[in-house]
């Protein structure tokens, strides 16, 4: 097997940070390497595997950067969520809880997969489950800063996320309430976090930072920037029960989760994606992309609900 790493001998470290009690946070500095968001490439971390060049695959969960022209960097950093299962990831989260903030050897080989085209769409719906964010994150971060070059004919999102409990929204609540206020008038922004698990109130983690002042994650978004990844503070986590009035989804309750740059609304109960798709296919001027990422069942909804209705073969040869 022949492993190439992309990055010169002063960067073939990564920093690694616990963020979560089952989240790692792995930043690789000033890499040359390009790449779509969407895509993913091979890590080597030698000093936590077993195995000497033990190879895993993790999705780039930030943006390439780009100069005043819009051009992309020929140096940049790679930002990875990692989840803790079992095997390496875990014994990855293990390492960051010992080494938290430190440094650790890391070779990339990359970027590999094909990401989805959306950049020919009109309307483009990215659904996720759990740690699958991690990969619609970069597509909707892709779309706002095409968005603002004007580079894009994409004029609504609808970005459907769902996830067990209030504690598994972690980083990317900060990069999506981020995202939605720095929007250009061009693009129209539905996002739709959903709690399947949710039971009673989750404390503000405030007091959680000032006992145990862990390193602060950073954020594939940037205030004067989509394309930058910088520090932002850990989620501060604060919620409060509204009635909401629709029912579409299976749901009658939200909350509000605010974070460190505003407030992210959230639905209590799972989506109901066959509607959300139906709708967004009916109401949508022009061509939908449908992306999904996360455990079998949702795919296999996705799927389903692509086969029938307004996406459905019979409406396309109709032109729907």
């Amino acid at each position: 097997m022949i492993f190439v790493n992309r990055g010169e001998s002063a960067s073939r470290s990564a920093t690694i940070t616990a963020i979560s009690q089952d989240s790692i946070q792995l930043v690789l500095p000033n890499r040359q390497i390009k790449w779509n968001a969407g895509q993913h490439v091979f890590l080597i971390l030698p000093t936590v595997s077993n195995i000497p060049f033990e190879a895993h695959p993790f999705t780039i969960a930030n943006i390439p950067e780009r100069d005043q022209r819009g051009n992309k960097s020929s140096e940049t950093d790679l930002v990875f969520y990692i989840r803790a299962m079992d095997g390496f990831t875990r014994k990855l989260y293990e390492y960051a809880q010992a080494h938290n903030g430190g440094t650790v050897p890391a070779l990339v080989d990359g970027p590999y997969g094909v990401p989805p085209p959306i950049h020919s769409f009109t309307t483009v719906i990215l659904i996720a489950g759990g740690s699958g964010v991690s990969f619609t994150v970069p597509l909707l971060l892709d779309i706002v800063s095409a968005a603002r070059r004007q580079k894009t004919p994409v004029k609504r999102v609808v970005f459907v996320w769902s996830v067990k409990n209030y504690e598994d929204l972690g980083w990317a609540s900060e990069v999506l309430t981020m995202v939605n206020q720095t929007l250009t008038p061009t693009l129209s922004l539905d996002l739709r976090i959903h709690v399947t698990r949710a039971s009673g109130l989750v404390p503000s983690l405030e007091s959680e930072k000032q006992a145990t002042d862990p390193m602060s994650p950073m954020s594939p978004i940037s205030e004067k920037g989509l394309d930058s990844p910088i520090k932002g503070s850990r989620t501060d986590v604060m919620i409060s029960t509204i009635e909401d009035g629709s029912t579409q989804g299976g749901h009658s309750m939200s909350k509000v989760v605010k974070t460190g740059h505003g407030s992210l609304k959230t639905r209590i109960g799972r989506p109901d994606l066959s509607a959300i798709i139906q709708e967004e296919i009916q109401a949508s001027s022009g061509p939908v992309s449908v992306n999904a990422c996360g455990p079998s069942r949702m795919t296999t909804a996705v799927r389903h609900a692509l086969t029938g209705g307004a996406a459905g073969p019979s409406a396309a040869m109709h032109g729907g």
